[in-house]
């Protein structure tokens, strides 16, 4: 049965590479992001490259905002690549001479756009009608228009997409009273927040368009359901399918204190790290660094979450140690205890008994 996470897409396991290619009459340099292939290597592999395959919507629900953050230099946009593979879109394909590529000038449009509505959903999130104003403006008390401020500049640093732009020159019109009664019933006169709300509507509306998702009734894993999803064909699109279900569901985000990428709060509600292979990390960073204030538990370390000899194999990855793991929590599974040598530390031992669930205090 396919389920609503099933997107699989191809990685070129060698990496990508930029070339510079002559586009155009007259012929301007473009960079573009080729998948590499090593030399004398991956003879009966088709073409010549080997492939991964990866599956964004199950790994990495938080990936749309980490593709949004990505700053426009090549190479971050490269090493990006390396490890999500192209988006996929076939109006950025170059093909040449046997070499196929993806333009990097349409990877930044894609950036700019997505990040400028993620900006503008977080300030709607956060009833942040302040930050709202730089980009909607109620230009009578019967009209909001879009009116992004800011938007000079060369290209490179433009903040918004072209298609954006377009947008805000050719038609800024967000809501009309005389145009659409029933939307303007709605909205509290000079609140900027309902007017967003249509925004981000009609440009995801666009895109769902555009990109030719289709709607489809899959499996749900979690709630052991068949239920409507979007089914994308590129990443770009697993990537905005990502988004419609942030704004759908009402999901939020947030950045780890240690790696910086992004993860779901709901999957760890009331963390600021993504792992605990990060919490661990930064633990013993703050230790190297005579850090002497004192450890403060996340909410799931208690003793319905006991931590375990392979979580401890999993959390030694960094050179952490048992030891350190053993000081870092309050409650400790028996084994982990006796890795640790520390069956006389006074700590609290969870006792994985499926009929008394009884916790033993060795102290």
């Amino acid at each position: 049965m396919q389920r609503a996470t099933d997107f699989q897409w191809s990685v070129n396991a060698d990496g990508y590479e930029i070339r510079v290619h002559e586009v155009g009459d007259p012929p301007v340099p473009q960079k573009y992001l080729v998948p590499r292939k090593v030399a004398g290597t991956h003879k009966n592999v088709k073409g010549g490259y080997r492939q991964t395959v990866i599956n964004p919507l199950r790994d990495d629900p938080a990936l749309f905002r980490s593709f949004a953050d990505l700053s426009l230099h090549s190479e971050d946009i490269r090493r990006f690549a390396d490890e999500h593979g192209w988006l996929g879109v076939p109006e950025s394909r170059l093909e040449r001479r046997g070499t196929v590529g993806e333009g990097i000038v349409h990877w930044r449009e894609w950036m700019r756009e997505m990040r400028h509505l993620l900006r503008i959903w977080d300030a709607i999130k956060q009833e942040n009608n302040l930050e709202l104003r730089k980009w909607f403006d109620w230009k009578t008390e019967y009209q909001v228009v879009y009116a992004p401020s800011g938007v000079a500049g060369n290209d490179y640093k433009r903040p918004i997409s072209q298609r954006l732009l377009q947008v805000a020159l050719d038609g800024p019109i967000v809501a009309d009273r005389n145009a659409s009664a029933t939307h303007f019933r709605y909205l509290k006169r000079f609140d900027l927040i309902d007017p967003a709300k249509l925004f981000i509507q009609e440009e995801l509306n666009h895109w769902i368009q555009h990109l030719q998702l289709e709607v489809r009734l899959l499996w749900n894993e979690e709630l052991s359901k068949l239920q409507a999803a979007f089914v994308p064909v590129h990443l770009i699109g697993a990537l905005w399918v990502q988004f419609l279900t942030a704004v759908t569901e009402d999901l939020s985000f947030r950045k780890c204190n240690q790696c910086r990428r992004w993860f779901s709060e709901a999957a760890r509600a009331a963390k600021v790290f993504c792992s605990d292979a990060c919490r661990m990390k930064a633990y013993r960073l703050r230790k190297a660094s005579g850090d002497s204030e004192p450890i403060v538990l996340e909410q799931e370390d208690d003793i319905t979450d006991p931590i375990t000899t392979e979580r401890v194999k999993e959390l030694n990855l960094d050179g952490v140690t048992v030891e350190e793991i053993a000081l870092y929590y309050d409650v400790l599974a028996p084994d982990v205890a006796r890795l640790a040598g520390i069956e006389s530390f006074g700590c609290e031992l969870y006792t994985d008994n499926s009929e008394t669930n009884e916790i033993v205090d060795t102290g």
